[in-house]
């Protein structure tokens, strides 16, 4: 065989949310179970988005080392019209910032080598998103989790989400160079 093609093309499905600010907005999601669930595997890394709705357990499962994270943690959504305004932001601007990474700058996750970007949204936080770094989060790669302002606005807006996914680039970039992360931990 000299030469062989594959004319069969794929395509993920694309759902539509809307944002806090009533924004309408695409999802790049999974069809599984009956359903679909934020689990974007179009871009270069893939991101699945995870909702503990509000369970301190839940988040507390995916965020000790080495977390574990099951199907029931990714938010879902019968019809792929997401009413969630907090996992529409939080997935959808974890998407923007990836694409921004990788055609500004050639990088690819968030340790550039098309590791897995995991958000969580947990509403029982309170004024905090942050970002955990390994061993933290599920399979030991890290999480990024953001929770309400006091006003009770979900903590998803992208300078926020492209925020903490900078703490992330920041460790990997510093651990791949140095071979130790943040203030050498």
């Amino acid at each position: 065989v000299l030469w062989t093609t594959d004319e069969i093309y794929t395509q993920s499905p694309v759902g539509t949310g809307t944002g806090a600010l009533g924004d309408r907005k695409k999802l790049s999601t999974t069809q599984a179970g009956g359903g679909f669930r934020t689990h974007d595997q179009q871009r270069p890394a893939a991101i699945r988005t995870f909702d503990t709705l509000g369970s301190d357990v839940a988040l507390n499962r995916l965020l000790n080392p080495p977390g574990v994270a099951v199907d029931s943690d990714f938010a879902m959504d019968a019809h792929n019209t997401w009413a969630n305004p907090a996992v529409v932001d939080a997935h959808v601007h974890a998407g923007w910032t990836e694409d921004y990474l990788f055609k500004q700058v050639n990088w690819t996750g968030i340790d550039n080598r098309r590791g897995t970007i995991t958000t969580a949204f947990h509403s029982g936080l309170t004024n905090n998103a942050f970002f955990a770094s390994p061993p933290f989060g599920p399979e030991g790669r890290g999480l990024f989790a953001s929770g309400r302002a006091t006003s009770g606005a979900p903590m998803t807006a992208i300078d926020v989400v492209a925020h903490e996914m900078m703490h992330g680039v920041t460790y990997a970039a510093l651990t791949q160079r140095t071979g130790t992360g943040l203030l050498g931990v």
